[in-house]
């Protein structure tokens, strides 16, 4: 799910997403974006900025609480995951504020594919946004593939590196599915003093997880989403009430995404 771009790359489709009942986002119906990426078009919005947790149907219940968010954290969001074999897994998304680099970024940028990209036109003195992302596999044997959960990273206009527990969806530089159970670790080129929810900025798309899609048909997604908890960190700033959103389905699954700006 990503925000719109100047001119199309290459198409990629995803399903909208949406969260859960107080405070959790409508679905959105994506449509091709530049860059490999997916264009949506939020519904409704909260001024809600306080985190937001519930539970769509009987489940486990994550815990996030367990530990206290970082000071230059700007959001975690936590869902629990029932596959259709059964299987249950939690799967807990943190971001960290953009940091100054460090001299790796452009190596990992070019292993994601990112060469010949136009993000160091869109970030022309970046600095790095860091996402983490932990799967746990709470109950069956395996998750099953025909079940995958894509993870959102935020950026406004898609590009990402990631390393660990991931496969790549559709589009190279891009966001993708996450394995599980495993751990996924993301950099996204940011602007660290750009205005929350522009553009340049590390809070210009959307977090969270959806199901990943090629033919945009909800009724191939078998699996669901049984709970969804949204934190916005210390560091989420103006963003913060952009981060939930009251539910809407729009005919398509419940899932645990924030919404678009």
């Amino acid at each position: 799910m990503r925000i719109p771009r100047a001119a199309p790359r290459a198409a990629f489709l995803v399903i909208g997403a949406a969260i859960l009942l107080a405070g959790c986002a409508p679905s959105t119906h994506p449509a091709a974006g530049a860059s490999g990426h997916a264009v949506t078009t939020p519904k409704t919005a909260t001024s809600t900025a306080a985190a937001a947790s519930s539970t769509a149907k009987p489940g486990p219940t994550p815990n996030p609480a367990s530990t206290a968010l970082a000071a230059n954290a700007i959001i975690r969001i936590t869902t629990t995951v029932t596959a259709t074999t059964g299987a249950v897994a939690e799967l807990v998304e943190t971001v960290l504020a953009p940091a100054p680099a460090d001299g790796s970024e452009g190596a990992a940028m070019s292993a994601a594919g990112c060469d010949g990209s136009e993000w160091p036109t869109e970030y022309p003195h970046p600095s790095w946004t860091h996402v983490t992302v932990a799967a746990t596999l709470l109950s069956g044997a395996s998750w099953p593939s025909e079940d995958p959960i894509l993870t959102f990273s935020g950026g406004y206009w898609g590009y990402s590196a990631w390393t660990g527990a991931w496969g790549g969806f559709e589009a190279p530089c891009s966001d993708g599915l996450q394995g599980i159970p495993g751990t996924a670790t993301g950099i996204v080129p940011a602007d660290a003093d750009a205005a929350p929810l522009s553009q340049a900025s590390a809070t210009g798309g959307s977090f969270g997880f959806v199901w990943a899609s090629d033919a945009d048909e909800p009724s191939d997604m078998h699996f669901s989403f049984t709970s969804c908890t949204i934190e916005p960190g210390p560091a989420a700033g103006a963003a913060a009430a952009r981060f939930t959103r009251v539910p809407a389905s729009d005919g398509f699954p419940i899932m645990c995404s924030t919404p678009q700006p």
